[in-house]
């Protein structure tokens, strides 16, 4: 449901109170692992509809005026006209536990609303503020997309867990990016109905001293076109040649390229000249191999004399 409020983002971090009433009227608190549930499919959604804005849990119960009292979920806005202005979500402290239950103990859910449906509900306010078709078929759409991805990275996982107990990790995996990547197109298709396709490109690497011959290599990754999704459960066999905070996880679901995977093959015309130090080219230039850069430094010395 949707809630107009003065309160903005600015005043202070949102922290709310952990507790809620269960069926017996017991006061109690939602566990560690019902918080980290919580955040965890949060963080998910938050991801794959780039939601910037805080939600958070809440006993609504109590905190909440008599009217959203039985809300699983509220949506705060400053300006009803402007919805993304100033908002944030919350979502019920005991709705949070009834899903935690049913998804990990198999019990019964009497609101019959996933905690992944309301939250959606709640995100669709901020582009359709009042109830009506339109905020409906919003959330619907963001629900679809959101387990739509979760349902792609299940099986990249599959996927991934195979290769690994076949080949391995890492580097291990060098050479079966093409097997990956058939097997991960095929199951989408068969199982989901999307149309998958395995895509060669290049990884990049961010130290020009990694690569076969040079600081890069092919590769091969599933894409989904219609939703501009790129998947992969073997980029972390190029990781020797990243950059720490560029390193590639085992199984990657995201829109779009990740940093250093491209369509065409790079060239030594995108890398500087000053990449090349002083001490290199002189060595090179009395033919002195220096920790097996002296083929690379050759192709740069072709290229930068052409």
């Amino acid at each position: 449901m949707g809630e107009q409020t003065e309160r903005t983002m600015r005043d202070k971090e949102l922290v709310f109170d952990n507790t809620y009433y269960d069926l017996n009227e017991k006061k109690t608190e939602l566990t560690k692992d019902e918080l980290e549930y919580f955040q965890g499919v949060v963080k998910e959604i938050k991801e794959v509809l780039k939601v910037d804005y805080p939600i958070v849990n809440r006993n609504h119960e109590v905190e909440m005026p008599k009217k959203s009292k039985e809300a699983l979920g509220v949506f705060y806005t400053s300006d009803k006209k402007d919805p993304k202005r100033d908002c944030f979500i919350t979502i019920d402290n005991f709705f949070i536990h009834e899903c935690y239950e049913e998804k990990f103990h198999g019990s019964y859910n009497f609101t019959f609303q996933s905690l992944e449906e309301v939250i959606c509900h709640e995100i669709a306010h901020s582009e359709q503020f009042q109830h009506c078709k339109k905020h409906s078929k919003i959330a619907k759409e963001m629900l679809e997309k959101v387990m739509t991805r979760r349902e792609i990275r299940l099986l990249s996982e599959q996927v991934r867990e195979e290769m690994e107990s076949k080949y391995g990790v890492g580097t291990d995996l060098a050479g079966y990016c093409i097997e990956a990547s058939e097997k991960l197109a095929k199951r989408i298709h068969e199982q989901l109905g999307l149309n998958a396709v395995t895509v060669e490109g290049w990884c990049r690497y961010d130290d020009d001293y990694y690569g076969s011959d040079y600081p890069w290599d092919p590769h091969t990754w599933v894409e989904i076109p219609e939703m501009g999704i790129y998947a992969d459960v073997t980029a972390d066999q190029f990781n020797y040649g990243m950059d720490i905070e560029n390193e590639f996880s085992g199984i990657v679901v995201q829109e779009g390229l990740p940093h250093g995977m491209q369509y065409e093959e790079p060239s030594w015309d995108e890398i500087e000249v000053n990449e090349i130090s002083l001490d290199e080219i002189i060595s090179l230039s009395k033919g002195v191999y220096q920790g097996g850069r002296d083929s690379r430094l050759e192709h740069k010395k072709d290229d930068l004399a052409r």
